[in-house]
């Protein structure tokens, strides 16, 4: 459920990177840098959109909990969907079940 939100989220909001540099992207390496050095995340997932022009990024520091949900562009930006502490993967077996 929460993947599907992600995409629904992205789908709507990524055409508006395509027009200008909303005030929550960087340059890939300049974005990269500050979410390794400052906030200790690597990059743990990632996905092609539907129309094949972004890549979804998920990083995430094993040592805090934190994650950062991005939107890697063509033009060679990484903007922020998101970020918060605690990601939970489902496991495989319990996908799809109610809790």
């Amino acid at each position: 459920m929460i993947a599907a939100t992600a995409v629904l989220v992205v789908g709507l909001l990524v055409p508006v990177f395509d027009d200008y540099v909303a005030p929550n992207c960087a340059p890939a390496a300049t974005a990269e840098q500050r979410l390794r050095e400052r906030y200790g995340e690597e990059l743990v997932s990632s996905a092609v959109t539907s129309d094949g022009k972004h890549i979804i990024e998920r990083w995430e520091s094993m040592e805090t909990g934190s994650w950062t949900l991005l939107v890697r562009t063509m033009g060679g930006l990484l903007c922020m969907m998101s970020n918060g502490a605690g990601w939970h993967e489902i496991p495989i077996h319990l996908r799809g079940r109610r809790s």
